[in-house]
């Protein structure tokens, strides 16, 4: 149709003057193409369920709460804007003040509920309060994580913990006590770059935590290896 008109206009010398059977195939054209948007926005609903927006993969607090009514407005808007537009081609196709206020009105619920409000109940909504809101998303994802990897059947037992330890137990448990740790990696590794790097060029860059047999008995030991800093 691009290529018609144009090959219409350049015989008319680039004379813009549109007759009003163009007007009407013109309007019919975008009106088509307005509902094939309200379609494919419609059918956007659905990648929802796949949005890596939330805490959690798939739909979240502001998935449901703002982008899902947003989404069903701009669509029905842009059903609307396609539908007044194939009208007004038959009604009234020297007028357009309708139609584009109609898709004024779709293109501005295109910007605020696709863009702003969503991040709007992001950020002053879910953030605050995130752990909250995002409840029992975080509580499906990870129902449904358990039944994908067929755990679904856990049974769940408590065991509280007894913050009183006799001396009976002491005794009866020396391998527990013995290997308490006492160490900290973190702050570990700055003490061995200290006093075990030996040269400038040397770093431990990680510590392990393992357990060796020494003197017939299981150890708990912090290790590192001392390597080549290549950027020194």
């Amino acid at each position: 149709a691009g290529a018609v008109y144009g090959l219409a206009l350049s015989l008319q010398r680039f004379e813009w003057r549109i007759t009003r059977a163009m007007r009407i195939h013109l309007s019919i054209l975008a009106g088509i193409a307005l509902l094939l948007i309200a379609v494919q926005s419609y059918l956007g609903i659905f990648d929802l369920v796949n949005s890596p927006g939330g805490i959690v993969y798939g739909g979240a607090y502001a998935d449901l709460h703002a982008r899902l009514p947003a989404q069903y407005v701009i669509a029905g808007l842009a059903a609307a804007t396609g539908l007044v537009v194939i009208a007004n081609a038959f009604l009234s196709p020297d007028s357009y003040r309708l139609p584009i206020f109609i898709a004024g009105l779709w293109l501005l619920s295109t910007f605020v509920g696709g863009v702003i409000y969503p991040s709007f109940v992001q950020q002053f909504q879910v953030d605050p309060n995130e752990l909250q809101r995002e409840r029992p998303y975080i509580a499906r994802n990870i129902e449904l994580t358990r039944f994908a990897f067929g755990l679904g059947d856990i049974e769940e037992r408590s065991y509280p913990a007894n913050p009183s330890v006799s001396e009976e137990e002491i005794a009866e448990n020396p391998e527990t006590i013995d290997n308490i740790r006492l160490l900290d990696p973190i702050p570990l590794r700055s003490t061995f770059n200290q006093i075990q790097a030996l040269r400038r060029f040397y770093q431990f860059w990680d510590i392990d935590v393992d357990r060796y047999t020494i003197d017939g008995d299981m150890q708990q030991v912090m290790a590192s290896a001392r390597e080549l800093d290549i950027n020194r």
